[in-house]
């Protein structure tokens, strides 16, 4: 821009009508004043301007390297929080699923996780929920066949004693040989 109003000024004194006036001072010493003046006002103005454009620039990516950073450490500060609050829930869900897991391991059949959906480790207390039961159903059931091995025991104690007083040796009687019990009366009469 500084250029284009030097070459202007140039322009307009070697090319538009002069005044006797403006003649006079161009033959005169003062020529290279009239001419420099004007010149080096728009070399000055090019400058200043240039110095003022790019501190203004510079202030201004300042400026968004500033908000950058500030949004940056309030993104960092957000993700610090929420890692804590994982950290924090891992902690707490962990120490609830070991105490559970004991609670179990000592005999205790209702243990069971009670952790909100919210928590990170939720369905790995819904699993360890699935397999407690699975571990009460199956204990359940092993103490039924249990019983049911016990009885089916008696009951086959009380066959083998019955089995075995039905085959005691009969004794029969010398007066009725096809008779047992030695009573010497015919069952089959009376």
């Amino acid at each position: 821009m500084a250029l284009s109003n030097i070459l202007f000024i140039l322009a307009v004194l070697a090319l538009m009508p002069r005044t006797p006036a403006l003649n006079m001072m161009l033959a005169s010493d003062m020529a290279y004043n009239t001419i420099i003046q004007p010149v080096s006002l728009q070399i000055v103005v090019a400058v200043v301007s240039y110095i003022w454009v790019r501190s203004a620039l510079r202030a201004i990516a300042r400026a968004d390297r500033a908000e950058e950073i500030a949004q940056l450490q309030r993104r960092e500060a957000e993700l610090l929080r929420l890692e804590a609050e994982r950290t924090r829930q891992l902690d707490m869900g962990s120490e609830h699923l070991l105490q559970v897991l004991v609670r179990a391991a000592n005999g205790d059949r209702t243990a069971r996780a009670n952790l909100p959906p919210d928590n990170l480790l939720w369905r790995v207390g819904n699993g360890l929920n699935l397999l407690l039961t699975r571990l009460r159903r199956a204990s359940q059931t092993e103490y039924e066949m249990q019983q049911l091995r016990e009885a089916n025991a008696q009951l086959t104690q009380r066959a083998y004693e019955t089995k075995m007083a039905s085959q005691q040796p009969v004794r029969t009687s010398p007066l009725y040989p096809n008779q047992a019990g030695g009573s010497g009366i015919n069952k089959e009469r009376v």
